[in-house]
């Protein structure tokens, strides 16, 4: 299986890419990447092992994030590599893809929330009338 190599590179490539994606987002004045600019829980988890396999000085990066990972994250994580293992994290034009993909997520993010205090708001108002 080429799960360990790709994993590998995959985790060099995140701190580098989250590095990079962070100070590109700082550059914006917007915060760094935190978990919940994902909607998704699994994707969420991953990024935070990512991040805590760096922050960790106890293990080597790979060892920590093969160690912490569940049987269904790993085939959660063997998914996002086989969609991701082509992107070259060097490329300006993949940086400037991801942080705009990053910057729309949060976007919508703060539509959803808005519309559903938008609605609060009506229901509120529609029962004390």
């Amino acid at each position: 299986m080429l799960w360990k190599p790709m994993l590998w590179a995959c985790s060099c490539a995140a701190r580098i890419c989250s590095y990079r994606v962070d100070r590109k987002l700082q550059e914006l004045g917007l915060s760094r990447l935190y978990a919940a600019d994902f909607q998704h829980a699994d994707h969420q988890s991953i990024l935070r092992l990512l991040q805590q396999s760096v922050d960790q000085d106890m293990a080597e990066p790979l060892n920590y994030v093969l160690g912490s990972l569940s049987l269904p994250m790993m085939e959660v994580a063997d998914e996002l590599l086989a969609r991701t293992g082509n992107l070259d994290v060097s490329d300006e034009r993949v940086m400037d893809d991801l942080v705009r993909g990053l910057i729309t997520m949060r976007l919508q993010s703060v539509r959803q929330n808005i519309e559903y205090l938008r609605y609060l708001m009506e229901d509120a108002h529609s029962k004390v009338i």
